[in-house]
Order: structure tokens, then sequence, then C-alpha cells
């Protein structure tokens, strides 16, 4: 088995520990973080069928048509709330349904099943939007007097790094397919981006319940 497989099952692996940490936190964070567990889990569910097709000698690329989606439905979602003050839910909501429509339509006119979704170009750019009006609305609020106690301020500080690099690695996917060698290393940087990140999503956690404890006990 290539090299490349024993690296995705580290990458896996952090997945499933964030996941695991995840479910031990789930009840002690408050209700918007219900849907970065989701997240987690959609992860965690969409790299196991990964792992399993490559087992079997299958094409994988059709489960990006479905994951992609997934992903930005609620990552989009867990933003809403802290977007609010700056973006009302309803163009949240808009944004969704427009790329879940363009997701829908994609493999069936545009890309073939068996091609990379390249809707996560337009996904990474908006989560990106996304974190950076939230930076907007914190420099407007200036209402955190620590930040890195904050576990939104980490989540969100990782959410801009992996999905700027996401959004420039799915724009020029096509351009490295001619050279295998580069692809990887790249593929690898990505996949060290989003093993930091779920790292970063274990701190939220982490600091999350924290948050918590500290509301209740006033």
């Amino acid at each position: 088995m290539p090299d490349i497989y024993y690296v995705y099952y580290v990458f896996y692996a952090i997945e499933l520990i964030t996941f695991i940490v995840g479910s031990y936190f789930i009840k002690r964070v408050n209700k918007d973080f219900l849907l970065l567990y989701f997240f987690v889990l959609a992860g965690v569910l969409s790299d196991s069928v990964n792992i399993l097709l490559i087992k079997l000698g299958l094409h994988n690329m059709p489960v990006t048509h479905f994951y992609f989606p997934i992903e930005f439905t609620l990552l989009a979602l867990f933003y809403k709330p802290y977007l609010a003050p700056v973006l009302k839910g309803k163009w949240i909501s808009l944004i969704i349904a427009i790329y879940i429509t363009f997701a829908l339509i994609n493999p069936l006119f545009i890309q073939s099943l068996q091609l990379y979704s390249q809707m996560r170009i337009y996904s990474s750019l908006i989560l990106v939007v996304f974190s950076l009006l939230y930076f907007y609305r914190l420099l407007n609020e200036l209402n955190i007097s620590k930040l890195s106690a904050d576990p939104m301020v980490w989540l969100n500080s990782s959410i801009l790094i992996l999905y700027s690099a996401n959004f420039f690695y799915n724009l020029l996917f096509n351009l490295l397919l001619r050279d295998l060698h580069v692809l990887l290393l790249v593929a690898i940087f990505i996949g060290c981006l989003v093993s930091l990140f779920y790292v970063i999503i274990v701190i939220s956690f982490w600091k999350a319940a924290k948050q918590q404890k500290a509301i209740a006990d006033g």
C-alpha cells in the first residue's frame, strides 16, 4: 500500500480522537457546539467510507459530492448565531440553499460523480468570508476580555487558515494532477492543516465546557 495511505490513517486517527473527546464534552457545552460535533461525526463517517473504498480498490471520488455539501451546511449553520450582528440568519439560510442546489446540479449536469467535486472551491471561499466577518464583529464589539479563553476565537482562526488553503488547493487541483509528486506533497500539507484543525476543535470543546461551567457557577 502506498505511503500516502499510512499518512491518511494518522489523520484519520486524529479525527477519531476528536470525535471521542467531543462525545465526552458534548453535554457540557452550549447547544451551538452540537453542530460542530455533527461536523466531526460527518468527517469520521466520510473518511471511514473513503478507507473502505480504497481497501476494496474502488473509486472514492463520489464521496466528495455527498460530503462537501454536508460539511458546508453544518459549518454555515454553526456560524449563524455568531454572525447574527453582522449577517442576518436568513441570508445564511439563503446561501446554504443556493449552495445545496448547485451541489445537486453539479453531478447531474456539470461534473461526473467519478470526478473530485469542485464545490469545495465555493464552500471554502464562503467559509473564509464567514470567518472574516466574525473577526469584524469582534473588532466592532470588543466584548471579549481574553481572546485566548474564547473557544470561538480558536475555532474561527483555524477555519480561516484551513479553508483559505483548501480554496487554493481545490482551485488548482486539476493543475496539480499534472505532477502527482507535487499533488501528494500538497495533499499531505492540507492533511496536516486538517489535523491541526481537529486538534483546535478539541481545544474548543474543552474551552467551551470551561466557559459553560463558569457561567453555571455564576
